[in-house]
Parts: C-alpha cells; structure tokens; sequence
C-alpha cells in the first residue's frame, strides 16, 4: 500500500452507464451505495452491497480509480493503491437514483408516475467511513 495514489492521472470525465448499479439493475438485486469507476463510467455496488459489483468491476478490468457516487461524495478512492484520491471533479448524477433502504427499494415509481421503473430519491449521509464500503460512522 502506498501512501499517495499513483494512478491520478487516469482520472477521466465519463458518463454514468446506469441509474443505479448496473450489474444489480440487470439481477433486480439491492445495493447499499453506488461507486462510479473513472475510467469508463460503469455504476456499481460498494462493498457493503451483495454483489460488490464496484470490486468485480476493478478486478475484472484494472480500471483502478472510483468516485463515491451515491450521493456525490466529493472522493475518490485507489483500488492498486488503497488510498483516498482528491478529484478534480464531481461527476455528475444521471437524474434521481433509486435508493435501498433493508433490502426495499425507497422511491420506487415510473419516470411518468406509474410503478415498475426507478425514478427513486437519494439519501445523503454525512460522516467518514470505509470510502470502498457504504459503511459510515454519523
């Protein structure tokens, strides 16, 4: 582990590939917060999540840079180096994500009011914690 990032200048602008974790999304599975990779913009699941699709996403690509991206979190985090990352920017979110809370999905509604598409709400949370995880100390 180091203590500085190496990989700071592989921190690219991308577009979000999904409202939500993409690889969740596909297995209607729940999430606890979303990391949004910087080297191609694939949503995924932190490590608190069922799945860990962020960590999968690293391991199976390489990309090495996050951004806490549920809500925007302002950080960013080294899966080679293990260590916190300033960005340069935010990314910012596709429209409103829809949030689980116990493994039920909170704001759960058609983008034209009727039910079955996530237009959701995002929850903000404040506090440290693991930056890989959603686990934060409030």
């Amino acid at each position: 582990m180091s203590d500085q990032c190496t990989h700071t200048a592989q921190i690219g602008e991308v577009t979000p590939s999904a409202r939500g974790c993409e690889d969740c999304l596909a297995i209607d599975s729940t999430w606890v917060h979303l990391r949004l990779c910087r080297s191609c913009g694939h949503v995924g699941c932190c490590d608190d999540s069922p799945h860990k699709h962020a960590t999968a996403h690293y391991q199976a690509t390489s990309h090495p840079l996050i951004e806490g991206y549920d809500p925007p979190e302002g950080w960013g985090w080294c899966y080679v180096d293990e260590v916190e990352v300033e960005l340069p920017d935010q990314t910012p979110q596709l429209g409103p994500i829809p949030r689980y809370v116990g493994g039920g999905a909170v704001g759960w509604r058609g983008v034209d009011g009727g039910a079955g598409a996530p237009l959701g709400i995002g929850i903000g949370e404040s506090g440290i914690g693991n930056r890989k995880s959603g686990l934060r100390a409030v």
